[in-house]
């Protein structure tokens, strides 16, 4: 294949690449945003794994941006124009990748110790062990993206914003051959795991646990701690399914392999499709984030129903219609946002009898009492 041919191939799937990345971004970004703020916004989901949780979709929600981005540069076609640009679509996602990795990582360790070794649990995996965990896991990631910058790159012969030509064979054979080690630790610990909860289940049925003594109580949280080792082993099966295919290919690469652009398109694309998976997940098995969530659409949705409701009163019932000689007293009513104490009212004034009402006066007040915002109290 001559030299055209090879540049053709290289840039033919970017017609396809691009729009994907950018609809990726726009799910990823919008689904992990949704999990940052309800986790924000809730006092009571603040446990370990949530914590874990909300890294996961931190790490998530910059790579989205960072793919949208890269997106629209790539259907542009300016990112060989760019030489910091093509960098930056390479690195900051790798980065992103890395500190998943870690988070994941220490996500196993912890499921695997609150499992397998319930009782030394809380003296091991304490708040500020669990913050030192983290702050390694997004600093020593910076460490291994630095590695092309001393010199293992063909940073110097770049014509166009390849991935194989960016950086040195042993940089991709180093990278992918570690995260390949991390993930088979992490899929030894979880047979562990499951091997620890079946025999859990085995021995103790959740309808057989009752009382609130000691015992009950330490079966109860033990019951917990499988069910969050069940969604982090979710989270991990899917990370590992996303984002393996690319780092065989790289560990191949590495190793001289021939490659196509096509391949490391389809393995890569296949990776960033993680970024979205997560909050799917947490929506089907986390129940205490199911919940906030459900809460916090409810919320925007009254708000929006209220907001139109409000315009809709003052078109209706406008201020200056009201007449101040009413029989009974309609100073008090609040004409953009009626509430039942203006039903209430209302419906008291008509009943007393003290004075009766002509036929305009009545239609009035029953305007105002069908009104949508007294008819919804």
């Amino acid at each position: 294949m001559n030299d055209s041919d090879a540049s053709y191939t290289e840039d033919r799937p970017n017609v396809i690449l691009g729009p994907t990345l950018v609809l990726i971004s726009a799910i990823g970004t919008t689904g992990n945003g949704l999990v940052l703020y309800v986790y924000k916004k809730s006092t009571r989901i603040r446990d370990t794994t949530m914590m874990l949780l909300m890294n996961l979709a931190l790490t998530d929600l910059f790579t989205s941006i960072t793919l949208g981005v890269n997106g629209i540069g790539v259907t542009l076609g300016i990112v060989n124009n760019s030489y910091i640009m093509c960098l930056a679509m390479m690195l900051i996602p790798t980065f992103m990748f890395f500190v998943s990795q870690g988070v994941l990582g220490i996500t196993t360790f912890d499921r695997f110790i609150a499992i397998c070794h319930h009782e030394k649990y809380t003296r091991i995996m304490t708040k500020t062990t669990l913050r030192i965990l983290l702050l390694i896991a997004w600093l020593l990631p910076l460490l291994m993206i630095g590695v092309p910058f001393l010199g293992f790159n063909y940073w110097d012969i770049i014509q166009t914003c390849r991935y194989r030509n960016l950086f040195h064979e042993w940089v991709y054979f180093t990278n992918s051959l570690i995260i390949i080690i991390l993930m088979s630790i992490s899929a030894v610990l979880y047979v562990q795991i499951l091997k620890k909860a079946w025999e859990f289940y085995r021995r103790f049925r959740p309808a057989q646990v009752s009382g609130v003594n000691a015992e009950s109580n330490k079966i109860r949280a033990k019951q917990r701690a499988i069910k969050n080792g069940k969604v982090m082993g979710i989270v991990t099966l899917f990370f590992t399914v996303c984002w393996l295919p690319s780092h065989i290919y790289q560990f191949w690469y590495g190793l001289e392999f021939e490659g196509n652009s096509a391949l490391i398109g389809i393995t890569i694309t296949l990776g960033t499709l993680n970024c979205i998976i997560n909050p799917f997940i947490y929506a089907w098995q986390k129940e205490d984030f199911r919940k906030e969530g459900k809460k916090f659409l409810k919320c925007c949705r009254r708000q929006h129903f209220e907001g139109r409701d409000d315009k809709h009163q003052k078109d209706v019932i406008p201020k200056d219609n009201i007449e101040k000689e009413s029989p009974f007293d309609l100073n008090i009513i609040q004409v953009n946002s009626p509430g039942p104490s203006t039903a209430s009212t209302i419906s008291k004034n008509l009943s007393a009898g003290d004075k009766p009402l002509d036929n305009n006066q009545r239609n009035k007040a029953e305007d105002i009492m069908s009104s949508p915002h007294v008819a919804d109290e």
